[in-house]
C-alpha cells in the first residue's frame, strides 16, 4: 500500500510509533504488520553478527570474514552452480545489486525473488487514483486481512454511485465479504483432488465473469492467502478476458517493484534438480519439502532478520538490516514509489543485502 508511519527515537533507539496523519494513503492508521515494525526493530533475539560454521559449530566472525569465506565458495563453483533467492520484501536497490550480481559478476540463470511470479510481469494493473470511478470491484480472497486501509478504496467504489457493485469470493465469511453487494462461498484452492479447479469456484468465476463483461469499468483484487501463483493467474485472466484492471496484493510488501526486476531460471526448481552447489537464501524461505535438497550443497549462505531453520542450516549467517535503518526504495501497488529514511542504526552489525554484493564485487573476489 505505500502506509507512512514514522517512529519516536531516542539516541540510536526506537521508543514508539509515531502516526502519520498527513499520509494521504493511510491516514496515520496501521494494520498490524505497521504496528509490528516497532517489536521487529527492537527485538532482542534479531541477528547481530556473521558467522561462519567450522566443524559444524557457528562461530561469530566480521563482515569481511564472512564475505571473504563466501568469496572463496564462489570461486570453487561454476557460475552457472549458483542460486541466489532474494526476499520480495527487498528495497529497488537491494534488488538491483542482486540482478546484477547473477548477471555480471557470476553469470548465474538462477535468480528468484521470493512472491513473484514469472507469468505475471507487468499486468495492466490498476491505478490506486483511477479506483474511485470504478463501476465494479471483484475481490478473491481477504485483502482486508493483509491490508485494511483498502477499505476505502472498496467503499469508493461501493459507494460511487447507484449500481455499483464489490463482488468477493473466499471461502469463508471474512472481514473483506462484510463490503460485498454479492458474496460468493468458495475455496480458493486452485485444484480438487482431480487435478481441476473446484467446482463451487468455477460457479464463482462464472458469475463474476458475466458481471464484469457488462459493467462500464472495473477490476479484479486477489488477495491469495499462500500467495497462490495459479490463483494470481486466473484473478489476472479474469481481468484480461473481460477487459479490465487487476490488482494483486502479496504478503511480500515490494512485489510490485520486484516485478519489474528481470526474472531467470526458478531456484526451487534447480534445487530439486541438484544443479546448484551454492545458494544464497536472503530473506526468504523455503518450503519443507526442499529442505532435503540442501543437503547437496557445497555452501548455503543464509541473511536473515531473526534465526531461521535456514540459519541453523547455512554454513555462513549474515544478520539482516532493517529499511528503517538502512533505507531504500519501494514501488508499491498503484505504482507509488515510496523512500523509507533511516531512523536509527542498524541492530548490532547488521547490513543490508546491498552490503554482501558490493562485498562481493570488489577486483579480487571473483
Amino acid at each position: 500500500m505505500g502506509c507512512g508511519v514514522g517512529f519516536v527515537v531516542n539516541g540510536n533507539n526506537v521508543v514508539e510509533i509515531a502516526y502519520d496523519t498527513d499520509n494521504p494513503i493511510n491516514f496515520g492508521s496501521l494494520c498490524p504488520r505497521g504496528h509490528d515494525l516497532l517489536g521487529m526493530l527492537t527485538n532482542p533475539g534479531r541477528l547481530s553478527i556473521p558467522s561462519i560454521k567450522i566443524n559444524n559449530e557457528a562461530v561469530n566472525t566480521t563482515w569481511e570474514a564472512a564475505l571473504k569465506e563466501l568469496a572463496s565458495q564462489l570461486g570453487k563453483v561454476a557460475g552457472h552452480e549458483v542460486g541466489v533467492l532474494i526476499s520480495g520484501h527487498a528495497s529497488l536497490e537491494e534488488l538491483e545489486a542482486a540482478a546484477k550480481f547473477c548477471a555480471e559478476t557470476i553469470q548465474t540463470p538462477y535468480f528468484e525473488i521470493e512472491g513473484v511470479q514469472t507469468a505475471l510481469v507487468n499486468p495492466d494493473y490498476a491505478l490506486f487514483a483511477q479506483i474511485p470511478a470504478l463501476e465494479t470491484m471483484v475481490i478473491l480472497g481477504d485483502v482486508l486481512e493483509k491490508t485494511p486501509c483498502f477499505s476505502r478504496s472498496i467503499n469508493a467504489v461501493k459507494y460511487g454511485k447507484k449500481g455499483n457493485q464489490i463482488i468477493v469470493i473466499d471461502e469463508s465469511a471474512s472481514h473483506t465479504s462484510w463490503f460485498a453487494t454479492q458474496f460468493f462461498k468458495a475455496p480458493l484452492t486452485t485444484k480438487d483432488g482431480a487435478g481441476q479447479l473446484p467446482a463451487e469456484l468455477t460457479e464463482a468465476l462464472a458469475a463474476a465473469e458475466k458481471i464484469l463483461s457488462t459493467a462500464q469499468s472495473g477490476m479484479v483484487v486477489v488477495s491469495s492467502p499462500n500467495d497462490d501463483p495459479q490463483l494470481e493467474a486466473i484473478g489476472w485472466q479474469l481481468a484480461q478476458k473481460t477487459g479490465k484492471k487487476y490488482l494483486c496484493f502479496h504478503t511480500a510488501s515490494n512485489t510490485y517493484g520486484a516485478r519489474q526486476t528481470l526474472q531467470k531460471l526458478s531456484v526451487r526448481a534447480a534445487l530439486a534438480g541438484n544443479k546448484l552447489k551454492v545458494l544464497l537464501a536472503l530473506g526468504a524461505g523455503l518450503e519443507a519439502e526442499i529442505f532435503p535438497k540442501l543437503n547437496a550443497l557445497t555452501c548455503l549462505v543464509a541473511a536473515d532478520l531473526l534465526e531461521t531453520d535456514l540459519t541453523q542450516q547455512a554454513h555462513i549467517v549474515f544478520p539482516v538490516a532493517m529499511p528503517q535503518e538502512c533505507g531504500g526504495s519501494f514501488i508499491f501497488c498503484g505504482e507509488q514509489l515510496r523512500t523509507v529514511v533511516p531512523v536509527v542504526q542498524p541492530f548490532g552489525g547488521a547490513g543490508s543485502y546491498v552490503k554482501i554484493f558490493n562485498g562481493l564485487t570488489k577486483p579480487g573476489t571473483r
